[in-house]
């Protein structure tokens, strides 16, 4: 095939005619077409360039336009366009390349590329014609997609910045969306925790006082045995909304993936092979972490990848220490600077449907039938990982596997807990008087209730402003202070920072089944000094037991 100077003139006019009148989101479509008929090729297409694979933007062909693909350069004559030049291959071109398959399936013998450059001379993606017959002068159709690529390059990166501005658009509506959600969940969870704990509270009472063999005994631990599962399910909630309990502490990451896979692969079973490549230089930081919580990230996690390898498949574990920068920050802007530990879950499951992604987060989605899932696992994650001031990121295709990947900061400059030897406050030898600060007076009676029963003495508060108040008044008698976190006119934790200031040994239990990021003042508690909700008598009992012998004051990292 010749085309002659003449018909190469006719063709860069007609072309930019074309492309110049194109509306809007029309450019590609109408590039390609005007490209085959000016060229005489049989087929035509712009794709985009990412991480080894073009994805087609438009392609024309056999008169019409066509449907959209995707591929693997290597091995195809499209490799060799992302170079500064425009490529020819005048003939033979399945001969050169026999991986091909898709030029044997169309019956392609040439080849014209030109590379689509950014401003930078970074390949964003390239143009291509395509002939069933070999091209006998190829000078004139290079010259024609040397000039089309220019505009075709400066349209690609007008589009690229576009969808980057969509996709920074679309995860800033999805972090709003799912702060809501999750304050919505919290909320909910809140007003939950009160009511099982005065009904787990007087069930417990209750069944203390009914001898075991009557009738109304079964019952009461029937009912009992329902409310336990409503806070499982509190607790879920509490996880995604972040407003759970936790006890922080310095964990190493490495060792924490390395025991929960030993525990995995006896739960995932024998036809998924877990493989966990820690990074050495993890064991030379901690992260400032709930122990048990990061256990529940890893085990939702990889039940989640066992349930998309129904056949079986490989599930990979691995940890990395990473540095983020600004830049950084441009590209993902739901990161933060800092150095961070990343523990990445792989697996080469189903996938996930792109109509799916936005949704994966939220609590109660599952795309499994219905009985087989709470929706609950990556909801959980999520609140549980963004609550350790990190961030989750999901990556997934079909047929080839989901990623996802947890940041959570490293921890430096770890401190020794302070010890005490000479406290200002001794609890006497028989430890008697406990102050209750609770705003809820259901909670509060009952709280005082149990006290009582189990031989302590009980000074009341309303809210934290009146706590500091008895507090003052009967400090030398208060053996110990149970404080809700959250109340009205000062917080428990405002209040334990005074206690704590003048009494350093004084036993103080912190209380909530909702902390709203209030404990985030103390950078650690001790686990025996945190009580969640809802409790029972004998957890709360147990509890203000082991804070007695304890003594000690909260430890800072």
């Amino acid at each position: 095939m010749v085309i002659g100077r003449e018909g190469a003139a006719a063709a860069l006019i007609n072309l930019a005619k074309a492309v110049s009148s194109a509306r809007y989101g029309d450019y590609f479509p109408d590039l390609v077409e005007h490209l085959t008929r000016a060229l005489e090729a049989d087929y035509c297409f712009v794709g985009a360039y990412d991480a080894g694979r073009v994805s087609t933007l438009a392609v024309f062909g056999e008169d019409r336009m066509l449907e959209n693909f995707s591929y693997d350069l290597a091995g195809t004559p499209c490799e060799h366009v992302l170079s500064p030049e425009v490529c020819l291959f005048g003939s033979a071109v399945q001969e050169r390349f026999p991986l091909d398959t898709l030029l044997v399936a169309m019956g392609i013998e040439a080849y014209v590329g030109a590379p689509l450059c950014d401003s930078d001379g970074k390949a964003l993606g390239l143009l291509a014609v395509l002939y069933k017959q070999p091209i006998l002068d190829g000078a004139l159709p290079m010259l024609v997609m040397e000039v089309a690529a220019i505009q075709s390059a400066y349209e690609l990166e007008a589009l690229e910045r576009g969808r980057e501005r969509d996709r920074l658009q679309a995860q800033l509506r999805q972090s709003q969306k799912m702060d809501a959600i999750g304050q919505l969940a919290g909320g909910i969870a809140h007003d939950f925790n009160n009511l099982l704990q005065l009904m787990l509270g007087h069930l417990d009472l209750a069944l203390e006082d009914i001898p075991a063999d009557a009738k109304a005994h079964d019952d009461l631990v029937v009912v009992a045995e329902a409310c336990e599962s409503g806070v499982a399910l509190v607790r879920r909630l509490l996880s995604f909304s972040q407003n759970q309990a936790l006890a922080m502490g310095p964990v190493d990451l490495n060792q924490v993936t390395s025991n929960s896979v030993r525990l995995l692969r006896r739960i995932i079973g024998e036809n998924i092979e877990v493989g966990f490549a820690p990074d050495p230089r993890a064991n030379a930081c901690l992260i400032y972490a709930d122990y048990v919580q990061l256990e529940q990230v890893l085990m939702n996690l990889c039940v989640n990848a066992k349930h998309a390898m129904p056949r079986g498949g490989v599930l990979e574990l691995s940890t990395r220490v990473v540095t983020f920068s600004e830049q950084d920050l441009r590209l993902r802007p739901w990161t933060k600077p800092g150095e961070f530990l990343l523990l990445k879950v792989k697996d080469n499951g189903v996938g996930i449907d792109p109509t799916h992604l936005e949704r994966v987060f939220e609590p109660f989605f599952s795309t499994k039938p219905e009985g087989e899932g709470t929706g609950l696992g990556l909801a959980i994650v999520y609140g549980i990982v963004t609550q350790h001031k990190g961030f989750v990121e999901l990556v997934s295709e079909p047929g080839r596997g989901t990623t996802v990947t947890c940041a959570l900061p490293v921890m430096r400059g770890v401190e020794v807990p302070v010890a005490y030897d000479e406290p200002e406050h001794e609890p006497s030898a028989q430890p008697r008087t406990i102050l209750i600060a609770e705003d809820d007076p259901m909670v509060r009676s009952l709280a005082k209730r149990i006290l009582e029963r189990g031989g302590y003495s009980v000074l009341l508060a309303r809210d934290g402003e009146e706590a500091s108040k008895v507090f003052a008044e009967h400090q030398d008698e208060i053996d110990l202070c149970l404080l809700d976190v959250v109340m009205p006119h000062r917080n428990g934790v405002e209040v334990f920072k005074e206690i704590r200031a003048r009494y350093p040994r004084l036993p103080v239990i912190m209380s909530s089944g909702y902390s709203d990021g209030a404990l985030d003042d103390i950078e650690a508690t001790d686990v025996d000094l945190v009580l969640p909700k809802p409790y029972g008598p004998r957890t709360l009992l147990a509890k203000v037991k082991a804070a007695m012998r304890a003594v000690q004051p909260l430890a800072v990292y």
